[in-house]
């Protein structure tokens, strides 16, 4: 085609001078389609390269855990789910629901072989265990709740979650800017109580909100106002009282550290989406951070090491210290690593 239009270009205008009219040009352009018609045929009489051999897809949890390897030793492994995930942690039983219009809710049984349940509800990204056992959940678009413990049971749900818990008495609720009980009636707001983000580590709780902290020492029958505290959308407790806060924002992420050594951590990563830490050392702090995987600091903040995952979108991320075993809910499922 090119051939014919720099033949029809350049001999076209100097025929159209010679003859004086348009024959001229109709001539030149009907050469140069019939010169690029033949060199056309010319070039597919000739054989192409070989075929290059077709590459057979390997397993799913295969490219995970190959993808996902952070130490070769320990690599992080594909467990279940392949969706974003809602992760709870209690008394080293963990459990993840998906978010997703049809979901699951997925935990391991005594073999380590994970199960799901489904989910009757749609895109719940909370979720929490009772001090019964029980699996609670609220909707993030609707004010649905729901609690399983043989069966799902619909509930009362609350608008604008910001977190969800359980402790030791009770399962609490970070919504609509103040800070709710589970009971029996219903979701109850705890008087006086501000709240964007709840965390527990068993009777001790911490609620922020309305710029300051409010500390519970009796799994959230009682609350005492604390330090005073910027913004926070996550948070962590130690057995110290230190807590970890996690003010998320879209290009940015802020760590603070609240209790006997309050400071300033500059976070190793824009939009840290979780954060757990170590009861027993506030030292000891993980990371799941949204399209970089995974961080871990031992020394309070001062140097930050990646543990794999780079690249993957953690959304939730919880870890059983006593245990040596972290769970991280990324955008492909849940994957488990030992340490």
């Amino acid at each position: 085609m090119w051939s014919a239009l720099a033949v029809c270009g350049l001999l076209g205008p100097l025929a159209s001078w010679a003859t004086g009219n348009y024959l001229g040009i109709v001539v030149a352009c009907g050469l140069g389609l019939f010169l690029a018609a033949m060199m056309s045929a010319d070039q597919r009489s000739r054989p192409g390269p070989p075929p290059l051999p077709a590459r057979a897809p390997g397993p799913r949890a295969g490219r995970l855990r190959q993808l996902g390897a952070g130490d070769a030793r320990r690599p992080w492994v594909h467990v279940a789910g392949h969706t974003r995930v809602a992760l709870a942690l209690r008394d080293g039983q963990v459990a993840a629901l998906d978010f997703a219009e049809a979901g699951a809710l997925r935990a391991p049984d005594p073999d380590g072989r994970w199960v799901a349940v489904d989910f009757p509800g749609a895109h719940a990204r909370t979720l929490a265990l009772a001090p019964d056992g029980t699996a609670v959940a609220l909707e993030d678009r609707r004010e649905i709740g729901w609690a399983f413990g043989r069966a799902w049971t619909q509930e009362p749900g609350l608008r604008q979650v910001r977190g969800l818990v359980g402790t030791d008495r009770a399962v609490l609720a970070a919504a609509d800017g103040q800070l709710h009980r589970r009971t029996p009636r219903g979701w109850v707001a705890v008087p006086g109580v501000a709240a964007d983000a709840v965390c527990a580590r068993g009777a001790d709780v911490l609620a922020v909100g309305g710029g300051r902290t409010w500390r519970s020492a009796d799994g959230g029958d009682t609350f005492a106002a604390g330090e005073a505290a910027g913004p926070a959308h996550d948070c962590a407790l130690a057995a110290d009282g230190s807590a970890w806060l996690v003010d998320r924002g879209l290009f940015h992420s802020a760590l603070a550290r609240l209790g006997p050594h309050p400071r300033t951590v500059e976070a190793p990563s824009p939009r840290v989406e979780a954060v757990a830490v170590d009861p027993d050392d506030a030292d000891h702090v993980w990371l799941g951070v949204w399209g970089e995987g995974v961080f871990r600091t031992v020394d309070g903040g001062a140097v930050w090491t990646r543990e794999g995952l780079r690249g993957w979108e953690v959304a939730a991320l919880v870890v059983d210290f006593g245990a040596r075993r972290a769970w991280a809910g990324t955008g492909s499922g849940v994957l488990e690593r030992r340490f």
